[in-house]
């Protein structure tokens, strides 16, 4: 990681940062994957330019399209109203925050009002996700939260809906009733970092649980997110 915090203007960044994370998401990360969230903290924060960030905008567009469609036919290789749910997901626990993110990394008034906008658009995305699920087990007299993906996604969902309600409220640039405190803006990046590099995992763990230990079908849906970790959430 020390590395990665110097090549990250580099595709290299992102190879190296590949390497390292990549092999942890298919060995037993319960005690590693603490030591992979704290290192977000550790690297300093990516600052896109204009090229890169209409870059980072257009992947994260084709990741949620294009990886929600791909997780939502597995593993029957065809669409049914389950798919709705990882689809839903990708859009809103990957691609829209993703690209809400790098663009508050973008910096003012305008770039803070469209990343809460994102934020919520995410947000009503992921709510549906879970209608979805909801749903599917209702029709077809399933158990609901009997996975660790499933209560991850609920920890997940709840506290995105809690970010997204609290950074409306104190730190909207109009009308924030704290939008120049330092500490709460601080907690509310730091904490959303948190909550989105869970929210990925949680995507990962879902796609496995559809099919299993299939690793060419993992690391199609896993690589592309992990080669954009140090460009949206550091």
């Amino acid at each position: 990681f020390f590395f990665v915090q110097y090549c990250r203007p580099l595709p290299v960044g992102s190879i190296m940062l590949a390497f390292c994370v990549l092999p942890l998401l298919f060995s037993d990360i319960s005690h590693r994957f603490p030591y992979l969230l704290l290192s977000l903290f550790f690297l300093q924060s990516f600052q896109p330019t204009g090229a890169q960030y209409g870059f980072l905008v257009v992947m994260f567009v084709l990741y949620g399209a294009g990886m929600g469609y791909f997780a939502g036919i597995q593993p029957v290789s065809a669409w049914r109203y389950f798919s709705w749910h990882p689809f839903l997901m990708t859009i809103g626990m990957i691609a829209l925050p993703g690209i809400a993110t790098v663009t508050k990394k973008k910096g003012g008034y305008v770039n803070t009002k469209i990343h809460g906008i994102l934020s919520w658009l995410g947000i009503f995305c992921t709510l549906g996700g879970y209608y979805v699920i909801y749903q599917n087990k209702e029709m077809n007299g399933a158990p609901h939260l009997t996975t660790p993906h499933a209560w991850a996604g609920i920890f997940v969902m709840g506290n995105m809906c809690m970010f997204g309600t609290v950074g409306g409220v104190l730190l909207h640039p109009d009308f924030g009733m704290a939008k120049t405190n330092q500490t709460y803006r601080l907690a509310h990046k730091l904490g959303g970092r948190v909550v989105l590099i869970i929210a990925w995992f949680t995507a990962v763990m879902g796609l496995n649980t559809l099919v299993g230990n299939d690793y060419p079908k993992l690391l199609t849906y896993a690589a592309p997110l992990v080669c954009l970790v140090p460009y949206s959430l550091m």
